[in-house]
């Protein structure tokens, strides 16, 4: 009896196991079509990227790329040809129409399967000539893909370089520009399709499900915020906030503005191969470090942390490239003048007047701004801010700027001042 039981047991299992497997090999079992065209902007790379990763977590066939790309940016093909090459996914470009464009080539050759529709032609560029390190880097660039997918690299850079020859199909100063016919011959294709179920049928998956992959609100999103443009914007803003914070004696709003820039930017920004958690994490650690360097008294160590980690993690927020530079360069200048017009003009309005310091705040009281400040080495007088650590205190009538290597010290506290760096008063809370 009990061996009986021990075998509908094992009969249950078994079956158990088959049709859970036959359920997870039939969910996948489908073939998702993402379609790039025009101008290659931010929205089309966020979409391929989800596209792909959707792909993959699903178990998808294959992921066709329906193509019919503009432009001849070398950067902007060399971000999607990581994008494409990264996919575990078979990936199938099928191309529907003469673009004319190194992009659009590119696009393809990056791709595991080429299927031309009957009218298109692969190959070519309407920017012409280009410059010699550009021109060098596409020439590179086809034929690594060329090399990796087993296609021939003379005609992959007779395709994007005109300077490149491949006769009898063409000449020095002309572009190798194919026909679906001619690709099929020179093994570049693998066929010709008239429609998106005759490209299937070559690779018996003509059968299996479809579904469009469309792009959605992210993507559109990822796409502005991709702008070298917005780049600029987003590092005035973050080095703005963090500026406006150390003047206001960290009142907590530039950091929590700054890191939720940072977030929407690693969010929706971020090149898709430094899209890094880690990045993310060393930009949070560096605001947080310059924030404690205006808490904790210390010889700047975590304002150079804070700096490092700030800009490094920016960096490769923007591609880690020699235009990175460019931007944060660009940014950071940008801040410095807007916070110098905020300070000088900000202050006269009333609500900023409440926060940053000003003489008028202090009636009759002059502000002291004496380059010789030893005079005041062992003078005591009382604080008219907090000090943590940079603030204002009151010295025989005279405003001055001060600041404690100790500890926090609350305003209307008094206080002696202990050594004198540079212009700025070292002081101590009389206990």
């Amino acid at each position: 009896m009990r061996k009986g039981k021990w075998f509908w047991v094992g009969v249950v299992s078994l079956l158990f196991c088959f049709f859970a497997s036959f359920g997870s090999s039939t969910q996948g079992a489908s073939v998702q079509v993402l379609t790039l065209q025009g101008q290659l902007d931010g929205s089309q790379v966020s979409l391929l990227q989800r596209g792909l990763k959707k792909a993959a977590k699903h178990g998808d066939k294959a992921v066709v790329l329906n193509l019919a790309l503009q432009g001849d940016d070398i950067r902007a093909a060399q971000t999607l040809n990581s994008i494409i090459r990264a996919s575990s996914v078979p990936t199938i470009a099928y191309v529907t129409m003469d673009a004319g464009s190194r992009m659009n080539t590119i696009a393809a050759l990056s791709c595991r399967h080429i299927v031309m529709a009957p009218q298109s032609r692969l190959g070519g560029a309407k920017q012409d000539p280009l410059e010699e390190a550009t021109r060098q880097q596409w020439n590179e660039l086809a034929q690594a893909l060329a090399t990796l997918t087993g296609r021939n690299a003379q005609v992959a850079m007779a395709l994007v370089d005109n300077q490149v020859a491949y006769p009898p199909y063409s000449a020095q100063g002309m572009f190798l520009r194919l026909t679906a016919d001619q690709a099929k011959t020179l093994s570049i294709s693998e066929g010709t399709a008239k429609t998106l179920v005759d490209a299937l049928h070559l690779f018996s998956l003509d059968n299996l499900p479809v579904y469009y992959e469309t792009q959605t609100w992210s993507d559109r999103l990822s796409g502005v915020l991709q702008n070298d443009y917005i780049h600029v914007i987003i590092v005035v803003l973050i080095a703005l906030t963090i500026l406006v914070e150390i003047k206001m004696a960290g009142i907590g709003i530039g950091v929590i503005t700054a890191i939720v820039i940072g977030g929407i930017l690693f969010g929706f920004g971020v090149e898709p191969e430094y899209a890094d958690i880690r990045t993310f994490m060393a930009f949070v650690v560096g605001v947080l470090c310059l924030m404690l360097e205006l808490v904790i008294p210390g010889v700047g160590i975590f304002g150079v942390m804070g700096i490092c980690l700030l800009y490094g993690s920016l960096f490769f927020f923007f591609g880690a490239t020699v235009h990175a530079i460019y931007i944060l360069a660009i940014g950071s200048i940008v801040a410095a003048v807007l916070f110098y017009v905020i300070l000088r003009c900000l202050p006269k309005t009333s609500i900023t007047a409440e926060l940053i310091l000003h003489e008028r705040e202090f009636g009759d009281v002059e502000y002291a701004t004496t380059v010789d400040n030893h005079r005041y080495l062992g003078m005591t007088g009382v604080s008219v801010t907090t000090l943590k650590p940079v603030g204002m205190i009151k010295i025989n009538g005279e405003l001055l700027e001060a600041v404690t290597r100790t500890m926090v010290i609350e305003k209307k506290r008094p206080v002696r001042v202990t050594r004198i760096e540079g212009n700025r008063l070292v002081v101590v809370e009389i206990i």
